[in-house]
């Protein structure tokens, strides 16, 4: 893996620079992790899949950073912060598990 190459494809994803080593070790992380799972197909060619896996890692992080936004008024460590905190780990859980789909849920 080119780790200056994905370091340069996170920062171009808007990645902060204090947050671009976090970044290259997810990448590593999931590297390892599709090297270890025998099912899956061996990378062919482990520049490009780290690229494509980088673009991800950033766009991840911005979707996360989003999330976050919601929090900036509410003092952390209060029980709306803590509530906040735990509707959005249920709607990550319902949409892993395909319960819910999309940021809506049927109300009726």
């Amino acid at each position: 893996m080119d780790v200056s190459r994905v370091r340069a494809i996170l920062a171009l994803g808007g990645v902060p620079w204090g947050d671009l080593d976090d970044g290259v070790q997810e990448v590593r992380l999931k590297l390892l992790e599709q090297r270890a799972d025998p099912a899956r197909a061996a990378v062919r060619d482990t520049s490009a899949w780290s690229s494509v896996v980088a673009s991800r890692v950033a766009a991840d992080w911005h979707r996360a950073g989003a999330r976050d936004d919601g929090l900036l008024d509410i003092p952390e460590g209060t029980v709306k912060s803590r509530l906040h905190t735990a509707v959005a780990a249920l709607r990550t859980r319902l949409r892993e598990t395909e319960v819910i789909h999309g940021d809506r849920t049927d109300r009726d």
